[in-house]
């Protein structure tokens, strides 16, 4: 009994019979009393080693549920590798992460989860940490065992098995999500670039815009719904087959006679998710959409089995499933509120998407939508600007656009002609600068009155050529505002009115002439000075 826990438990046996009933009474001769107390000790000695043995046993059951709770349900997967590449333990975690039944995974290759292109990656990694002896991290995609590739942070540290023969020790995370949210990141500025960049087709833009994002993403087939008249089809698409387009480029559903059938609203009924998203009519309680009235899945198989009174979708076509495609996204494309498109991805891996993901395709549609409008409205304002510029050309009244510090961005011919410049000249004068010096105080402080009233100047002023010139004119301008109601440009027209004032001239001198003997020559001679004037042949005037 030289061990001190043995010593002490002799004690406590010792004093624990002491106290037992048995102690008292009539004692048998000595030595039969100290046996029997040597063999109560022992028994007493005994059931005390037997409860710390069910203490310990206990107390290992806790230690091992603490174990698996730490091990086998740890956020990341753990296996243990050989230096031969075979897996020789692994939790729970990573079995689910591979798809494996955790007894399936022990004594196959660890590089059977790992794709061909990849292969090289993980073996530069195994043999920096065996010839450094120093942890190491890298980042690959693995499969799982139905062949889904994920994106995976391998960290390992270096070991030694029971038998003394080197191991590697691998904590392994699952970073798809993180490896997309990165992608993209990366991707947006690109998309950008493009959506904002020169190109004037805007089929051709979109085009590399779904072919950038199907090459980063790694979806099997892209596409973008347009709207068309009442129905939505493909305006650009990707990795589509021939025959799914054929099926599914309309939405628009079709009675029995061929028309088009509509809702209670008179807008024409979309068929298929895709036109259930277009129309704006999912249910974000559903786990098949998002708040954003996107649809996503990452394994369509089972919407084949739904019961009509389960399925959300209206008149589902199945067509998606029947392609193979296992991972489906439809985000709607918008005009501010108004949905005018639909962005679809499709994927024949299953688990390619996850609600993250969805929702920044989401943003990638709203840059989409953005672009869109600009671009529309941007091709809007060029055929006005078109129409106007052709319009103003042939005006045979002077029209002119200055900019709020009053200075010339566009004069028509005529303007041009009015004021003794060529139109080259004109842009970026002072709209105030061929003005009549006498003529010039009064029109400007109208022009100023106009723009404190928030109305339309009109006014009557002469133009005075370099050559000099001198051209009447009536001058209308309005300013143009932006919502803010800054001013952002005028916009004026000028009407020669040269031979009116020249005409009021002569009334107003005919009419001091009054009567005499000299009447009648000034008459005859006034006529031809009017004639040559005109480039008239005869001129006759009524006295």
């Amino acid at each position: 009994m030289s061990n001190p826990d043995a010593a002490g438990l002799r004690k406590r046996a010792e004093k624990k019979a002491a106290q037992s009933p048995e102690a008292d009474g009539n004692l048998p001769p000595e030595a039969a009393r100290l046996a029997l107390h040597e063999l109560r000790v022992y028994q007493i000695e005994l059931e005390m080693q037997n409860e710390e043995l069910c203490r310990a046993q206990a107390e290992l059951r806790a230690s091992q549920a603490l174990y698996f709770d730490l091990y086998d349900l740890a956020p990341v997967g753990f296996v243990t590798v050989a230096e031969n590449g075979l897996i020789l333990e692994a939790n729970l975690t990573l079995a689910t992460l591979l798809g494996v039944a955790r007894g399936e995974l022990v004594s196959r290759l660890f590089s059977r989860f790992i794709p061909k292109e990849d292969v090289d990656s993980y073996y530069l990694f195994r043999n920096a940490l065996f010839a450094t002896g120093e942890p190491q991290t890298c980042e690959l995609r693995m499969l799982k065992d139905d062949g889904t590739p994920f994106w995976a942070q391998l960290t390992a540290t270096a070991a030694q098995d029971a038998e003394g023969k080197r191991v590697s020790r691998i904590a392994l995370s699952d970073i798809t999500e993180r490896k997309f949210t990165d992608t993209c990141r990366d991707m947006s500025q690109s998309v950008l670039q493009i959506l904002n960049g020169p190109g004037d087709d805007l089929r051709d833009v979109l085009r590399r815009v779904l072919s950038l994002l199907k090459e980063q993403t790694g979806f099997d087939a892209v596409g973008l719904r347009l709207q068309d008249g009442e129905d939505f089809p493909y305006f650009v698409q990707l990795g589509f087959s021939g025959a799914f387009l054929l099926k599914e480029n309309a939405l628009a559903e079709r009675g029995p006679d061929g028309g088009v059938c509509r809702a209670s609203d008179g807008k024409a009924c979309l068929e298929c998710t895709c036109g259930l998203v277009i129309s704006g009519r999912t249910d974000p309680s559903h786990p098949f959409f998002t708040r954003g009235g996107s649809f996503w899945t990452g394994d369509s198989a089972p919407l084949l089995g739904l019961p009509p009174g389960q399925d959300p979708r209206y008149h589902p076509r199945n067509e998606c499933i029947l392609q193979g495609y296992a991972s489906v996204a439809l985000i709607p494309v918008r005009d501010k509120e108004r949905i005018v498109g639909l962005l679809h991805l499709s994927s024949r891996r299953k688990g390619s998407l996850t609600l993250a993901a969805v929702k920044i395709l989401e943003d990638f549609a709203a840059h989409i939508g953005e672009a869109l409008t600009r671009r529309t409205g941007d091709a809007r304002l060029n055929r006005s600007d078109e129409q106007f510029r052709t319009l103003a050309e042939i005006a045979p009244v002077g029209i002119y656009l200055c900019d709020p510090e009053g200075h010339c961005r566009y004069a028509n011919p005529a303007w041009c002609d009015m004021a003794g410049l060529s139109a080259a000249e004109a842009c970026g004068k002072d709209w105030a600068e061929g003005l009549h010096p006498e003529d010039r105080e009064g029109v400007v402080a109208n022009w100023n009155q106009m723009i404190d009233s928030r109305g339309t100047w009109g006014h009557e002023y002469r133009f005075r050529t370099r050559e000099g010139k001198v051209t009447w004119v009536y001058g209308l301008a309005t300013p143009q505002r932006d919502p803010s109601g800054k001013i952002v440009q005028y916009v004026g027209v000028n009407i020669d009115i040269t031979e009116r004032k020249r005409l009021e001239e002569v009334q107003i001198f005919m009419a001091t002439i009054g009567s005499g003997p000299w009447r009648e020559p000034f008459f005859n001679e006034l006529a031809r000075f009017l004639a040559q004037s005109l480039g008239m042949d005869f001129v006759c005037i009524d006295r």
